[in-house]
C-alpha cells in the first residue's frame, strides 16, 4: 500500500493544496495527516481561521483521508494546553468549535493510526509509554485501539505520541519489525533514525521564516519499505529507502 504523509502545516494553507496537486498525479492508496495545523511564529486569528477552513475543505475532497491530533492542536482543547510554546490564546475563541466541524467531516480524529506494519502519529510511540500497555503486544490493531482510548489531559506528556521526541533519550517503540513514521520534529530532510522516519520538514526558523527543511511529502510503500519523496512545489522526485 501506498500511502502519503503530510507532516505539520502550522497555519500554511499551501501545504495542502500542493497536497492536492501531489495526490492528483501520484494516486496514493491512503493519506495521513499528522499533526500540528495550527500555531505558527507572528500568527493572526485570520490565519487560525483560514487554515482550519483550509482543512475542511481537504478533508470533504478526500473523506477516507486519516487525521491525527498534534500537540499544538490539542493545546485548545484542555486547561493545560496554555503551556505550549506558540500558543495563540485568542484562538481559544474560536478553535474548538473549528476542530469540531472538521471532526465531523472525518472519518474522526486519532493518535496513532496504524496499517501494514506501520504506526502513524504526531511525535511517535515511545517504548516507556508502552510498559503501561497490558495487551498481545503482536496485535498491533488492538495496539492502536488502546492508544487511541487514550484522553488528551493523559496525553499531555512528554513521553506520549503527540509530544515526544528521540532527544528526549527514550528508546521508540520497536517491537517485532513495525516502523513509525511521524511529524513534530523539525528536520532538513526525511530521514530514518531506529525505526522512525522523520517527516516534519516544513516548519520554519522563528527570526527568518525560512524553511528548515526540504519541503517534501514522503509516499511510502508499506510493502516494499521504500518511499519517494515528492517536493511540495516542484513534484521532483527522489528515492528514499530504510
Amino acid at each position: 500500500m501506498k500511502i502519503l504523509t503530510i507532516p505539520d502545516t502550522h497555519l500554511k494553507t499551501w501545504i495542502f493544496d500542493q497536497a492536492d496537486t501531489v495526490i492528483k498525479y501520484f494516486h496514493p492508496d491512503k493519506i495521513v495527516i499528522l499533526g500540528d495545523y495550527v500555531d505558527d511564529w507572528n500568527a493572526s486569528i485570520d490565519k487560525y481561521e483560514a487554515m482550519m477552513s483550509r482543512c475542511i475543505k481537504f478533508a470533504k475532497d478526500h473523506p477516507d483521508a486519516i487525521w491525527l491530533w498534534g500537540n499544538h492542536d490539542i493545546s485548545y482543547l484542555i486547561a493545560a494546553g496554555a503551556s505550549c510554546s506558540g500558543h495563540y490564546p485568542i484562538a481559544e475563541t474560536v478553535l474548538p468549535s473549528l476542530f469540531n466541524k472538521l471532526e465531523r467531516e472525518t472519518t474522526g480524529f486519532k493518535f496513532v493510526h496504524y496499517e501494514d506494519g506501520v504506526f502513524f502519529s504526531h511525535g511517535g510511540i515511545c517504548s516507556a509509554w508502552m510498559r503501561a500497555y497490558t495487551g498481545d503486544l503482536h496485535d498491533f490493531e488492538k495496539t492502536a485501539e488502546w492508544l487511541n482510548n487514550t484522553s488528551f489531559d493523559t496525553m499531555w506528556y512528554d513521553l506520549s505520541p503527540v509530544w515526544y521526541r528521540p532527544a528526549d533519550f527514550f528508546p521508540p517503540y520497536t517491537y517485532g519489525d513495525i516502523t513509525q513514521i511521524v511529524g513534530h520534529t523539525p528536520t532538513k530532510r526525511i530521514a530514518k533514525w531506529k525505526n522512525m522516519i522523520f517527516t516534519d520538514v516544513f516548519s520554519t526558523y522563528r527570526d527568518t521564516g525560512m524553511p528548515i527543511g526540504t519541503q517534501e511529502f514522503l509516499l511510502y510503500d508499506t510493502t516494499t519499505k521504500s518511499g519517494t519523496c515528492i517536493h511540495a512545489k516542484t513534484l521532483a522526485t527522489k528515492d528514499f529507502k530504510e
